[in-house]
């Protein structure tokens, strides 16, 4: 009796498992700007967008800062500009 219960526990977990590891594979990397410097989400909208990237981007600001640095939203940007980004 107790392996059969047992048994239940482990493909619960693995039923709990198998949905959570499409959304941990399928992540998308935000790309950062290195060396930009911001202080709110205009100035690295535009900067992201004249880089290429079509959705814009936001400023990446820790905690106890006041100044962050540009990140953008991945996807649909221009291959030909991405390489600038450095």
């Amino acid at each position: 009796m107790t392996i059969q219960k047992f048994s239940y526990f482990l493909l619960l977990l693995l039923m709990v498992f198998a949905l959570i590891l499409p959304s941990i594979i399928s992540v998308e990397v935000i790309p950062c700007i290195p060396g930009s410097k911001c202080t709110n989400d205009m100035t690295c909208n535009e900067l992201c967008r004249f880089k290429g990237f079509n959705k814009g981007g936001f400023c990446q600001k820790y905690v106890h800062k006041t100044t962050g640095q540009c990140c953008c939203h991945p996807g649909f940007e221009s291959h030909a500009r991405v390489f600038h980004i450095r």
